[in-house]
């Protein structure tokens, strides 16, 4: 994997155990990440009924290699992030894997949907 470089985390964002109203807890760390929407394209969700579905609104979170981020596939259920760090722009994790693992390149990707409301204007 030569040429491929790590991600630049350029943002710190709050993570939050799933508990009832993550958000009114103290968050378990604040850690460097950066968000971005991938190629710029987005999944429709049909419930597996073929039947066109609602939008999903969701974004990758990039975080260092081997940060303890949780999504649904752990048992302790997964966490919930503020991205930027007290911005009010809240998500819950759905999905958690490494990308280029093994490699000197490796670094956590989390795939995040949008929890609402979010301030107006959006920061």
């Amino acid at each position: 994997m030569s040429g491929f470089r790590v991600p630049t985390f350029n943002l710190q964002c709050d993570l939050y155990d799933n508990f009832p109203n993550p958000f009114t807890r103290p968050a378990r760390a604040t850690v460097d990440c950066a968000l971005a929407w991938g190629r710029r394209t987005n999944s429709t969700a049909t419930g597996g009924t073929g039947i066109p579905g609602v939008q999903v609104n969701s974004i990758a979170l990039i975080l260092p290699a081997l940060t303890d981020i949780r999504g649904d596939q752990n048992a302790s259920m997964a966490d919930y992030v503020d991205v930027p760090a007290g911005s009010g722009r809240h998500y819950k994790v759905t999905h958690v894997d490494d990308v280029a693992k093994g490699y000197d390149n490796e670094y956590r990707i989390a795939i995040l949907e949008q929890v609402y409301p979010w301030p107006t204007p959006i920061p």
